[in-house]
Order: C-alpha cells, then structure tokens, then sequence
C-alpha cells in the first residue's frame, strides 16, 4: 500500500452528476436534474452518498428542492440506477421543512435499503433519522431521536450479520448557554429493531472537558475483531468551535468504548494560527488497521489540503500525507482500498481579487 491515486469527483449544484464504469480509459457521466412533473422548472439535487446494488446497478442519496413539487424546502431524494446509469425509480421522502439524506446501505437480509440524514421535527430542531425502503423503493417505515435538542446521522453501515450502525452527533445539554454537541452511534438489527444507542461524553483530565464541541462524520465496521471505528472532529484542544482536530474512537460490537485518539497536524513550529484538520471518511484495512480522509489548513491559513492518515490497530500512526496545492481549497471527502488507495475530493481555486 504504498501508492495513493488520487481522483477527483465534483457535484454541482442542480444537477446530479454521476461517473459510471470502472475502466480507466472508458467512462459514462450522467447528469440528473429533477423536474417536477411536466414543468420545465430544474431541482436543486445534491448527492451525498452512492452504492453498487446487490441486486446490480447503483443507488444513489442526497437531498433536492424542487419548488413546484418538493415536501420542504429539502426533503430527501432517493435514485436507483440500472447498470447502464439509467433511472429505475425516483422517490422524495421528507417533512415541510428542511431534510437531509447523508448515507444509505442496502441490507443483505431483504436487499431494501436503510438511509440516514436528519429531518426537521415541529419544534424546529433537527432530528436524526433512518428511513428503510423495501427492493423497490417503498416506505418500510422511519424512526428518529425524537427529544428536544438538535441531533444528525451522517453515516450509516451494516457488517457481516446485517447489524445496521449509525453515527453522527446529539447536542448534550450542560447548561442553558451550555449545548455542545457530542458524537451519536446507534445500533439497530436488521429487522430495525432497536439495540443500543450511546452519546459519548469525552474528558479531559480534570474531567470538565464535556464543554467542547464533537461530531462524527464517519464510521466502519472491523472484520477482525468485530468492531467499529468512528472518525470524528473536536475542538478538545482548540476551545475554539472553528478550529477542530481528527479524532478516532474504537467502539465494541456492544457499543462499549474501547480507546480514542486526537491528532494534531502542525507542521509549522511557530503558527500564527490554529491548524486545524476535520475527517470525512473512515475505512478498516485487513490487517485490523485503518486509512483515514480529510483535510486540513496545516500549509496555508485559508486554503486545505487534502490529508490521508493510516493508523493501527490501537491507534497509532502509521504514516500520514498532506496533498495539495497553493492557492487551491482542496478537500478530501472519501477512499477506497483497491490495491492501492483511490481519495476523491474536491478541488476550488482561490479567486483573488485586488
């Protein structure tokens, strides 16, 4: 694993755009853009979140506004492609208010699909949801973290036995200016019966460290010893809600916690500024290890490079790498193992105005 490709994949607003097919030297781009009905008004659709089909083809998750036709201002936009990219069906799930799909995986028991975002509840607080559709896309049913404080998945996995695995943050309450958020895993079978559910409360050594802010934004399953590992941010060190550094967590089958690391990325021996560094996707390696990808601001203030970390078992570095570009935003959003590491992104260039 000593090779990393890198690959960019951009989204657009207003239109969904999709690379299909794995060769390299030959590739399909399809461009979806939903309108509503027979009108000629385009939707805003974003796509957050894409998965081969058991059953062959793709599936995609994301979010749309389409003003003639939507829930809300964004409800949840649902895609399955055949194997040509062609669109089988098209399903908008949501509230009359802001919802958002982040991730979906389809279960190996019935091969529906379980999808996870928030949606906005009548106390205007976001909620944690998951929705599970059957193989052609019809509501099973819905369930969401129904309290009074703001709460998001942002990732959801299944593992070998179908246990499906969600993650993201709750706000904990300490005070009334006191809310931070903290990181959220649940458990759910694959009947969507509920099986545990944890907010992790993480402290400093004089243990009145729960004042800072966390959120997972990541979480895979580890087939060697039947564990999961959460990638989060946290503002541990910064104090500062703008400024986060990348955190793991290792959690049990159980949901017990097992070790957590922070990282601090400051290659510059006296900064004028908090390098900070946030985690977008979290994968297990066979050797029981795992690769970690985000970016970080660690070379220049108000750029980001993209950061790929692989760490051990328990923990530790293996190795780190920075990737960018001067006068470029570039982010890290996602990778893959296929021999080598693939990372797909995003790249922005720095307009500079005088």
């Amino acid at each position: 694993m000593n090779t990393l490709k890198k690959m960019y994949l951009f989204l657009t607003i207003n239109m969904l755009c999709v690379l299909i097919n794995t060769s390299y030297s030959q590739y399909q781009i399809r461009s979806f853009d939903l309108f509503c009905n027979a009108s000629n008004t385009p939707g805003d659709d974003h796509g957050r979140s894409i998965i081969n089909r058991i059953d062959n083809g793709y599936a995609i998750v994301g979010y749309s506004y389409a003003s003639m036709c939507g829930i809300g201002p964004q409800d949840w936009m649902f895609i399955k492609l055949n194997a040509s990219g062609l669109i089988d069906t098209v399903r908008l799930i949501g509230y009359p208010a802001d919802d958002k799909c982040n991730s979906l995986i389809q279960s190996s028991t019935d091969t529906g699909y379980v999808l996870a975002g928030y949606m906005s509840g009548s106390d205007g607080k976001l909620k944690a949801t998951m929705v599970k559709l059957n193989k052609t896309a019809g509501l099973s049913y819905s369930k969401r973290i129904n309290n009074s404080y703001h709460s998001q998945y942002n990732q959801v996995v299944n593992n070998y036995a179908d246990k499906w695995i969600f993650t993201g943050y709750s706000e904990h309450y300490i005070s009334l200016n006191k809310v931070p958020n903290k990181i959220l895993v649940t458990n759910y079978s694959s009947a969507g019966v509920f099986q545990w559910g944890n907010k992790y409360i993480i402290l400093n050594s004089n243990g009145s460290g729960n004042v800072f802010n966390e959120a997972a934004n990541s979480v895979c399953f580890q087939n060697t010893d039947s564990s999961y590992c959460v990638a989060a941010k946290t503002s541990f060190y910064s104090a500062n809600n703008s400024n986060y550094d990348i955190m793991v967590m290792k959690i049990s089958s159980s949901g017990v916690l097992k070790w957590n690391r922070i990282y601090r990325f400051d290659l510059n021996p006296a900064p004028n500024y908090y390098t900070s560094a946030e985690p977008r996707k979290i994968i297990a390696l066979p050797d029981g290890g795992f690769v970690i990808v985000g970016s970080t601001n660690v070379n220049v203030q108000n750029e980001s490079d993209i950061i790929v970390m692989r760490i051990s078992s328990t923990g530790s570095i293996v190795w780190s790498r920075i990737y960018g570009n001067a006068g470029y935003v570039e982010n890290g959003e996602s990778v893959v193992l296929d021999g080598d590491l693939v990372v797909t992104g995003a790249r922005r260039k720095i307009t500079q105005s005088f």
